[in-house]
């Protein structure tokens, strides 16, 4: 409380200070969010069996949940890449890179994650009372709320062309 995101001489760079610590907010949120929702669905594919075998013993099932744990660990790496950046200076426009790849990173991926994590479930994915229909909804929200991967994507190929 109490503590200025700027100097408060320029408005626009108090705005970008704010916008930077939203932006690290998220990526922070988002890699909560599908770390969860991996680990619900790790937890779901050892314990329904199929065939008389738990689903995590069938290669395919298998081979999908860990492409979307090597997307979370990206996630992750990206995410805290960003928020230790703005944590060192968030005035200081160094964090626009990181932040720009992470908010690309989610809008791209997170969504797809979540998708094959709801068809790892089946059906249970798709009943509001079931907790991954929570993170389905957040993760949707969360991309829209970044602007979308094609609009993440001419950010960062902006910054990729302008060096």
């Amino acid at each position: 409380p109490g503590l200025l995101l700027g100097d408060g001489a320029d408005p626009a760079a108090d705005v970008a200070v704010l916008y930077r610590l939203a932006l690290a907010a998220v990526g922070a949120y988002a890699d909560g969010l599908l770390s969860g929702a991996t680990q619900l669905t790790a937890q779901h594919v050892s314990t329904r069996h199929q065939f008389g075998k738990p689903l995590a013993a069938f290669q395919a099932v298998a081979q999908q949940i860990a492409d979307v744990y090597v997307t979370s660990r990206t996630l992750h790496v990206a995410a805290l890449a960003a928020a230790w950046r703005v944590a060192q200076d968030a005035r200081n426009a160094a964090a626009d890179d990181d932040l720009d790849v992470t908010a690309y990173w989610i809008a791209t991926e997170l969504p797809p994650a979540v998708r094959v994590l709801h068809h790892l479930h089946g059906g249970l994915g798709v009943d509001e009372t079931y907790p991954l229909h929570r993170y389905s909804s957040t993760a949707k929200d969360l991309a829209r709320l970044l602007g979308g991967a094609s609009y993440r994507l001419d950010l960062v190929g902006a910054r990729c062309s302008s060096i």
